[in-house]
């Protein structure tokens, strides 16, 4: 059930049902320590893989630009531990704060845990419920959560909280192009805690993008087709991102 819902949210469901699973279509994204518009030459640029960022004994924020991927990462990161490709085994618990009003505790977490679960016909009672936080049984993917002073000190303070702290976060986080030039001055962010590691989405460069649309066309594509495409994008002047290419194949498609 929960593979079925990480599927639905996947925008080629429109065109292409027969490959619309994650596994089939999913690119891994251009994941470094540094944002793509404030690279700093003083410190080493990381790239960061998937299976990298779930070992990591670490809370991590993923940021990028709007449609760069950041909930298909996530759903894509979800899959990998119901398909039983993580060393630690655990339950994802996909949340979307866009989608509630609730600040962020240990409280709300529980209580959206509970509501997610129960989706998928899972109704746990609290004793177990509690059990499986105490003992880190599961990894949180929280999308849109918002640079904000109180979910700064929320993020940080997890490894506090006897309820979280053995379980696993990744959070995504909207990098905003004219904060990242400001570079923040006199604002608190999320690189201020040794115990979260901020990380970047980049956009999709040509090999990546070659890479998608051999996917899409189930490499039924000419190379010289690919070329023209990729030249058209480029002249559009928009973020190189899985969103934006998946628009373009629909549109050459039809």
């Amino acid at each position: 059930k929960l593979k079925n819902f990480i599927n639905k949210e996947l925008l080629i469901n429109i065109a292409k049902p027969d490959i619309s699973s994650i596994e089939k279509i999913f690119i891994e994204p251009n994941i470094y320590n540094q944002s793509e518009f404030t690279q700093n030459e003083s410190e080493e640029k990381e790239t960061f893989n998937i299976q990298k960022l779930i070992n990591l004994d670490k809370i991590i924020v993923i940021k990028g630009l709007e449609s760069s991927g950041k909930s298909t990462l996530l759903n894509f990161i979800a899959n990998e531990y119901i398909s039983y490709k993580t060393k630690r085994k655990r339950v994802p618990i996909i949340l979307n704060k866009a989608n509630f009003t609730d600040e962020l505790s240990d409280i709300v977490i529980f209580s959206k845990t509970q509501e997610f679960l129960r989706k998928f016909g899972i109704q746990l009672s609290i004793k177990i419920l509690e059990k499986m936080f105490e003992d880190g049984d599961f990894i949180f993917l929280i999308d849109n959560i918002q640079e904000t002073e109180f979910n700064i000190s929320f993020i940080e303070n997890i490894l506090n909280l006897n309820k979280l702290k053995n379980n696993k976060f990744i959070f995504t986080n909207n990098e905003d192009i004219y904060d990242s030039i400001d570079e923040k001055i006199n604002k608190k962010n999320f690189k201020s805690s040794s115990n979260i590691l901020e990380v970047f989405i980049h956009n999709l460069k040509r090999a990546k993008a070659r890479e998608f649309f051999y996917l899409y066309f189930n490499n039924q594509f000419e190379n010289e087709e690919f070329e023209n495409i990729f030249k058209f994008i480029s002249k559009l002047n928009i973020p190189l991102t899985i969103f934006n290419y998946t628009l373009i194949a629909l549109i050459y498609e039809n």
